[in-house]
């Protein structure tokens, strides 16, 4: 929290207040303009904060672990290749490899997790590309748009980035909220046919999101101007992508209006099933989205829910 605080901060004329007291910082915070406020604070991260007074629950994996949180449906998922946009890049040993995951990994438990995520490139991630290893040239951190460099392990420490961040919290929330709630879990694995931020050949991050809400307006500019990856599905855009936008969007309305997202009623659309009946997930992609066992990478990810994450 402090650390979110103090970059808050000096990222905004309120740096001036840096030494004074904290009311006097506080005062200078509430009185900034919105524009500036928003810049300072959409481009990156935070989570909740226990405080003691409004949130008191120690952490979300906190409530649910004792069982306190709102027993409402859940729709959660995450994508294909989720950690090709966060992974470092760059290295091309096993010792390099170490040293990139070593702020994310406790060293413990680095050796036996290696052992689950090995050095074969048709393994790693983008998944399902064999051993093709992918340019970094051209590519960017997610974060800070720098340019990430090459390294013939960049497909492992992908994988096991985007599995410790992204794959791993969703399957273990399933595998407890669905014991007590409906819950509807998704895989996105469609490459969009084109984003504001250039073509992609992989399913990373967000990506599924324009689709998610059917994006019918053409921002394209707006979008590169605040850097986020967007794909347009409006007039004009292929039918099978505007066909995944309708049904994703039509579904997701559908959750949110009655808590179950097979009340959408699209045409041809897979019935998707709930958790609770054979932990499965629902795969969006074009030409016919389809019905898989949650168990892609289960040795791994469940080493990382055991040891890792929870």
């Amino acid at each position: 929290m402090q650390a979110t605080y103090d970059k808050l901060l000096s990222s905004t004329t309120c740096a001036q207040t840096a030494e004074q007291a904290s009311d006097v910082q506080l005062a200078c915070i509430r009185a900034l303009p919105i524009q500036e406020f928003r810049e300072a604070t959409g481009g990156g991260m935070t989570g909740l904060v226990a405080d003691g007074d409004l949130l008191d629950v120690g952490s979300a994996l906190d409530a649910y672990k004792k069982g306190n949180w709102v027993k409402v449906p859940h729709l959660i998922g995450s994508n294909t290749d989720e950690g090709w946009s966060f992974g470092a890049r760059g290295a091309n040993t096993t010792e390099q490899t170490k040293a990139l995951l070593a702020g994310l990994v406790p060293s413990e438990h680095l050796d036996a997790l290696l052992r689950l995520y090995p050095d074969v490139p048709a393994l790693g991630c983008p998944f399902n590309t064999g051993d093709l290893q992918p340019s970094a040239a051209g590519a960017v951190d997610f974060f800070s748009s720098a340019e990430m460099p090459s390294g013939l392990q960049n497909k492992r420490v992908a994988a096991i980035v985007g599995d410790v961040m992204l794959a791993a919290g969703p399957r273990w929330l399933a595998q407890v909220a669905s014991r007590e709630v409906a819950v509807f879990k998704y895989r996105f694995n469609h490459v969009p046919y084109s984003t504001s931020s250039g073509v992609q050949d992989y399913v990373g991050h967000f990506v599924e999101v324009p689709y998610v809400f059917n994006l019918q307006n053409d921002e394209t500019a707006f979008w590169k101007e605040h850097g986020c990856t967007a794909t347009y599905l409006g007039p004009g855009a292929p039918t099978g992508d505007r066909s995944l936008g309708i049904a994703m969007s039509r579904a997701w309305a559908s959750f949110i209006a009655t808590g179950d997202p097979n009340e959408a009623n699209v045409p041809g659309q897979t019935h998707w099933p709930p958790y609770s009946e054979g932990a499965r997930n629902l795969v969006w992609q074009t030409r016919g989205s389809v019905v898989e066992n949650d168990n892609y990478r289960e040795e791994g990810i469940q080493f990382i829910v055991e040891n890792i994450v929870f």
